[in-house]
């Protein structure tokens, strides 16, 4: 795991890319969801063309989650062995973050898999902004559909 949240720091720095798609580049950047379920925090990037995001804080009455936390047990060796990886292995490496994963554009919204357990089980997603800090995070799967909206973190 700790592999797994060293990546997302590298990654960020790598998937500073523009999109080819002109409106796709509104979406990366720092979101934030406050619902029933918890709260959480996530940074959406662009890697290989398509929109992807990671979670990096959750908190609910269950549990809470902070990759700042993780990133600090790492040692100065974990850190000289992952910046060995090229961008491939990087990507692979972030998927136990990974909640939303693969959204292309097609028509007016992304489309894409949203990821909804730790066992990478996924849905049809969409992704639509409302404004430049609100985003629709939608899903439907066997007849149910929901959605949240997250906040842009400035």
């Amino acid at each position: 795991m700790q592999h797994l949240k060293l990546s997302f720091l590298f990654l960020s720095l790598l998937s500073v890319v523009c999109l080819s798609a002109q409106d796709g580049k509104n979406f990366l950047g720092e979101w934030e969801s406050n619902d029933s379920d918890g709260y959480g925090k996530y940074s959406i990037f662009e890697y290989d063309g398509k929109i992807h995001a990671i979670l990096y804080y959750w908190k609910d009455s269950k549990e809470e989650f902070s990759l700042e936390k993780e990133l600090a047990k790492i040692s100065d060796e974990e850190w000289e062995q992952e910046s060995k990886l090229n961008d491939e292995e990087h990507f692979k490496s972030l998927e136990e973050l990974l909640v939303l994963r693969d959204f292309v554009k097609k028509e007016n919204r992304w489309k894409g898999k949203i990821i909804y357990d730790e066992d990478g089980s996924t849905i049809d997603g969409s992704l639509k902004l409302i404004d430049k800090d609100k985003l629709e995070v939608a899903y439907s799967y066997w007849g149910f559909s929901d959605k949240s909206i997250w906040k842009r973190i400035n």
